[in-house]
């Protein structure tokens, strides 16, 4: 049930919970910022949040919460859901949002704001407009968050989007492309599915040379399927 702030008011002041107001500490890139909320506010749309500050084991005395893995702006999303059930500005659907839209449902998954990360799912959901290059970041980044639904959509795209234009994409991660090789949906010629497989191969090959993560990327060019870029 969405309850606004003024459903929230009443809901705050029915509790005996203390309504202290603690600061969260961001060090986004070396810039400092900081957020004050009231516990009372967040503990009431968030479990995660109640076990923290009320819990059995939680800090009573706590004043300062450092928050390492969040950009100040994505956990201030999160933030004024708790407090208003909406994202201050609203969430984009443009393909260069996806980073904040997948910051913040990361942010409302760890914190258990199931309404909010609906909401994210949602503009995720709507970003992906039969846009091939889109649809294989939405792919990776819904990889890691285990979002199931996030994923067949992403591939849907993918099996849809004309085959031609695999080869304008710039950038994409190796066992990616393996698999888009072996969705049979896409209807890949014999030659077209010998240059995919190559390029998974000099994928496999590089990653084993460098032994880095980082640089598990491949760079399929219109004229030269495979080429690797560092």
């Amino acid at each position: 049930m969405r309850l606004g702030m003024a459903g929230r008011r009443v809901q705050a002041d029915g509790t005996r919970l203390p309504a202290d107001i603690p600061t969260f500490q961001f060090n986004d890139n070396g810039n400092a910022g900081e957020i004050q909320a009231h516990k009372v506010f967040l503990a009431i749309g968030s479990e995660v949040f109640y076990a923290m500050f009320y819990g059995p084991v939680a800090d009573v005395e706590l004043k300062e919460v450092p928050i390492p893995n969040y950009r100040k702006e994505n956990f201030q999303a999160l933030v004024d859901y708790l407090y208003t059930d909406t994202v201050s500005g609203g969430l984009s659907v443009e393909a260069a949002d996806l980073d904040r839209n997948f910051g913040i449902l990361k942010c409302a998954l760890q914190y258990g704001v199931p309404g909010l990360a609906f909401v994210c799912r949602q503009a995720i959901f709507d970003t992906l407009q039969n846009d091939v290059a889109t649809a294989c970041a939405v792919l990776v980044e819904a990889r890691k968050l285990e979002e199931d639904e996030l994923v067949e959509e992403a591939l849907c795209v993918l099996d849809a989007y004309p085959k031609e234009n695999l080869g304008n994409i710039e950038k994409i991660d190796g066992k990616l492309l393996e698999e888009i090789a072996q969705r049979s949906q896409l209807g890949l010629t014999n030659e077209e599915e010998i240059k995919l497989y190559e390029a998974a191969e000099k994928w496999a090959i590089h990653v084993k040379r460098k032994e880095d993560n980082s640089a598990n990327v491949i760079t399929i060019d219109s004229s030269e399927t495979g080429e690797i870029s560092d």
